[in-house]
């Protein structure tokens, strides 16, 4: 996700080694050009990669975008909003690193298949899978704690937070203002809130978390009985009729229950009631990406004495972009309802 990057700003990668251990590729791989291909992917990793349990390759996959030195998005601090995530290791040195190579192919799906930033399904299954109520970041002085679980950060909650912070910043940074709509769509684009809500339907369809944990060879799980990642992709995305693909068909819906909305047709009959109730976790995102963006234009000294005159009023303006934004969110969830979703 780029907006954490953007978010957090850019964190110093610490130096290290990379130990590779090639192996001759028979294949050149080829970015997916939809989630079938992007299966073949995984389980071409899951092969490589033998002796890694399930749970170790989810965490892999999700690497291979987000917070590590090889990562698309390297920044460090999604360390803290996943605090339980393994660490598998570099898979470049199974899967190499060149044009062609399974992990390049892998890296690139997140901007090919169309429709889906599979990218954010991962972040938002290990975040499900371990979840937290406020998400700490760790940077010079006291800490910064986000009021939002790390479950609504790695998905929607942080793209939305984002779009509501940039909203309110670039007024106080010189930047040019765009409207609302421009400001939404830009920071949480349809490929995005896609894979965001795939991340809830595959932990429905699993059975809630402790089946997908059970799935994953987690919590005294039986030996042998793991399902592999692929295999909970395949099935989501319809190879075939199971629990999940049911889930898929009816994600949307689901996810508006899991927010504490009432659907009724294709509308949720308590929207302005979940805008009230959702906006200020959000508006917390937004709070820390306005600082964030004022200090890197402005410098740390003139931040630190605007901070201390108008943090409470910059606090009030985010709640209240941010009920725009999660407006805009819940329009975006109702329309995919009304197609059939």
């Amino acid at each position: 996700m780029q907006a954490l990057q953007r978010a957090l700003g850019n964190a110093t990668v610490s130096r290290m080694v990379v130990q590779r251990d090639p192996v001759p590729a028979a294949t050149t791989y080829e970015p997916a050009r939809d989630t079938s291909s992007y299966v073949e992917l995984v389980r071409a990793l899951e092969a490589r990669f033998p002796g890694q349990a399930p749970r170790q390759v989810l965490a892999m996959l999700r690497q291979v975008y987000y917070g590590m030195p090889w990562s698309v998005d390297p920044t460090e601090q999604w360390q803290e909003v996943l605090p339980a995530s393994p660490a598998p290791g570099d898979p470049r040195r199974r899967a190499g690193s060149g044009r062609g190579s399974l992990f390049d192919a892998l890296r690139r799906s997140q901007e090919s298949i169309p429709g889906l930033d599979i990218a954010h399904v991962f972040a938002g299954l290990e975040a499900l899978l371990n979840p937290t109520s406020t998400v700490e970041i760790e940077v010079p002085g006291p800490n910064v704690v986000v009021q939002m679980p790390n479950t609504e950060f790695a998905t929607w909650g942080g793209d939305l937070g984002s779009a509501a912070g940039q909203a309110l910043a670039d007024p106080d940074i010189g930047a040019t203002q765009r409207s609302d709509r421009e400001y939404f769509q830009d920071k949480a684009s349809p490929d995005d809130l896609e894979g965001n809500i795939d991340a809830f339907g595959i932990i429905r369809g699993a059975g809630g978390r402790q089946g997908l944990r059970r799935s994953l060879g987690m919590d005294r799980t039986p030996p042998g009985s793991a399902t592999p990642v692929s295999q909970i992709l395949a099935q989501y995305y319809g190879e075939g009729p199971s629990r999940l693909a049911s889930a898929r068909t009816t994600r949307y819906r689901d996810f508006v229950s899991v927010l504490g909305g009432r659907v009724e047709g294709n509308l949720i009959a308590n929207r302005e009631e979940l805008v009230l109730a959702i906006a200020p976790r959000v508006g917390s995102f937004a709070r820390i990406w306005y600082w964030k963006e004022y200090k890197r234009v402005h410098g740390a000294a003139q931040t630190a004495a605007a901070f201390a005159l108008n943090d409470p009023t910059i606090t009030v303006r985010a709640t209240l972009r941010s009920q725009v934004m999660v407006r805009f969110f819940l329009q975006w969830v109702e329309q995919r309802m009304a197609s059939g979703g």
